[in-house]
């Protein structure tokens, strides 16, 4: 008896280390309510679950009577109802798009969507090929700036059923290399005959001397005044002399002006003109609906559909990441705030049209929400060169030019 107790004893100490060995194997159906089967499906599925997760699991798939387990049955179950409910809620979003889809706003939004792209293609493809990219990585990165927000927002939605938007539709990836590549080529004579009607002058096969210079300026007043601003606002110093501006125009000092030293003033005017400002705030607000537009098709909080709209544009985000400068989008001019104002305007408005009843049509909410987006926009070009919104407290100082950071 004595030989025998003590033999029980061992064998119940091995028995209990098995038990705590594999947590999953502790779970006894009759003492936890849960089925044979459903524990060696969680198994099979090769997913490790500990003993109150794979009690969660028991009641979360308990069907019949009260006291009863779940079984691999109800898992199955449970599993398909929530598939159906995902594809009935697709299905639901398709809904959506079709109410609205042959509308003239909507055929109008798609078509500013389409420009919107071309426009961060090519602003993509300069940034790329000032930092001195070739053909394919300028393209590269144009795509990048004009699609990447949109496929980040696919992916954090879940929306990749299919691929991503530009894979479901590859207009916009054609419109996107096409934008890239015919910019990469054409711009460098575009930029060469906008640089010189700014200046009022040809430009020298080879170098200009300070005397042409200096007459160049004597004939464009206005020229000449925003060339003393920009010089101004580098040097952080009073009103710039002709001479003071050629010395900063002569990178490499040598006291003749190229025709690449010439262009840096052109080109820097000719990016950041009223008119390209324009374009570009235009296609935010575009970006923004469509951003916006897209998460509340898939039934997405009203928050989260604001953040759609914001995060649609952190293609720029890439595209300055790509060519190591700092990002445009987070800066003081603040791609963010416009959109972010823009897509919470499209959301709340759709929320009274579909909350109270307000009679808005689709093309009053895209106006509206686009107007939003543009106007944070005029407000930071009126405020130029003064940031619209002003940095942290204590590192104002590091934030301006010349300040340490």
């Amino acid at each position: 008896m004595f030989v025998r107790r003590g033999a029980s004893m061992g064998t119940e100490a091995i028995r209990a280390r098995r038990r705590a060995g594999a947590s999953w194997r502790r779970l006894e159906p009759k003492r936890h309510g849960t089925d044979d089967e459903l524990v060696s499906r969680v198994s099979e599925l090769g997913v490790p679950m500990s003993q109150r997760e794979m009690e969660a699991l028991a009641t979360a798939t308990r069907r019949a009577r009260r006291g009863d387990g779940g079984s691999r049955r109800e898992f199955r179950k449970m599993v398909r109802e929530r598939v159906e409910a995902e594809a009935e809620r697709q299905a639901l979003a398709e809904i959506i798009l079709r109410a609205d889809e042959r509308t003239v706003a909507q055929q109008l939004l798609r078509a500013f969507d389409y420009v919107g792209t071309a426009l961060f293609a090519m602003s993509g493809t300069l940034v790329a090929g000032e930092a001195g990219m070739h053909v394919v990585g300028a393209s590269l990165v144009g795509c990048a700036a004009s699609m990447g927000g949109g496929t980040i927002n696919n992916i954090i939605m879940g929306s990749t059923a299919g691929g991503v938007f530009w894979i479901r539709e590859p207009t916009y990836l054609l419109i996107a290399v096409c934008a890239s590549v015919i910019t990469f080529y054409s711009w460098p004579s575009i930029e060469l005959e906008l640089a010189k009607r700014e200046m009022h002058f040809d430009f020298p096969p080879e170098t200009l001397a300070f005397p042409q210079f200096k007459a160049a300026l004597d004939a464009n007043p206005a020229f000449e005044q925003r060339l003393r601003r920009a010089v101004a606002d580098q040097r952080g110093g009073d009103d710039p002399s002709p001479r003071q501006i050629f010395d900063w125009l002569d990178s490499n000092a040598d006291g003749a002006l190229q025709r690449d030293e010439l262009l840096v003033f052109a080109r820097r005017h000719s990016n950041d003109s009223l008119l390209v400002f324009a374009v570009e705030s235009l296609a935010l607000g575009t970006f923004a609906v469509s951003g916006a537009q897209s998460a509340i098709v898939r039934g997405l909080h009203p928050i989260a559909c604001a953040a759609a709209g914001v995060t649609v544009v952190s293609g720029g985000i890439f595209r300055d990441i790509l060519c190591h400068r700092p990002s445009v989008a987070l800066s003081a001019e603040s791609f963010a705030l416009a959109t972010g104002v823009g897509a919470g305007t499209y959301v709340f408005l759709r929320h009274l049209l579909v909350s109270h009843g307000w009679p808005l049509p689709l093309g009053l909410r895209i106006l509206l929400a686009a107007s939003a987006t543009i106007s944070i926009r005029a407000a930071a070009w009126h405020r130029k060169p003064d940031s619209l919104l002003s940095p942290m407290a204590n590192f104002r100082e590091a934030s301006e030019p010349g300040g340490t950071a």
